[in-house]
């Protein structure tokens, strides 16, 4: 049931996304903008460890006064994660290597957009809303269990796999949650750094939590 929860909720956001931001252009000053940089992701699963990646994308915004905007954002990133697997997890004598999972990925952050003005040119923004991303595709090396039929014998890591292209279904692709960040003004060019954080367990995270920093740098015509 939870793939279809899910995409019911990524539909449901969209629909509700594209009726408010229809309703307000023709009260509101917009602008549209371009944004590309890094990012460092990692999982809140155990013994995981931060990978660099990179993001490109866009925003529009919608003006709505002089210190309020809303924010979407579309953006094609590139993430890994990493774990480390303890000798004391795996079956004895055999050597484990590192749990790797890639993926390029599509997510729509909605921000609410709060602006302080620091000059004429310059200014100051805090960014919060919520966030949906689709996997597109991407590697995996993940851990071959040894099953063993004695019940009182745990199962263990007995190799890793060699690295490949992942396979999910769509349900294991979505992911969704929080994203808050502060945003540099300067005339047209603008610089970012958000915090990602999703709200539910994913195979791609190693079934943990997603934990990403992004650091970017735009230009609004």
């Amino acid at each position: 049931m939870l793939p279809f929860f899910n995409l019911l909720f990524m539909k449901k956001l969209l629909v509700t996304v594209c009726a408010v931001l229809s309703a307000m252009t023709m009260n509101a000053q917009n602008g549209f903008g371009l944004m590309g940089g890094v990012n460092t992701s990692t999982s809140s699963a155990d013994d995981a460890k931060p990978r660099v990646g990179a993001f490109i994308g866009g925003l529009y915004d919608f003006r709505m006064n002089d210190w309020f905007y809303l924010q979407p954002r579309l953006i094609l990133s590139y993430q890994e994660n990493q774990r480390e697997w303890n000798n004391t997890l795996a079956a004895p004598h055999v050597k484990i290597d590192n749990e790797f999972y890639s993926q390029w990925n599509l997510s729509l952050p909605v921000l609410a957009s709060f602006r302080f003005k620091l000059s004429d040119d310059m200014g100051l923004r805090l960014n919060v809303g919520p966030y949906i991303q689709y996997a597109l595709g991407g590697k995996e090396q993940k851990p071959i269990f040894y099953n063993s039929l004695d019940p009182t014998i745990p199962n263990v890591p007995a190799r890793m796999s060699e690295k490949g292209n992942w396979d999910l279904v769509t349900g294991d692709k979505i992911t969704y949650g929080g994203q808050i960040g502060l945003q540099y003004d300067y005339k047209n060019w603008f610089a970012t750094l958000d915090y990602k954080r999703s709200f539910h367990r994913s195979i791609l995270n190693m079934d943990g939590f997603e934990n990403t920093l992004q650091l970017g740098i735009g230009y609004k015509f």
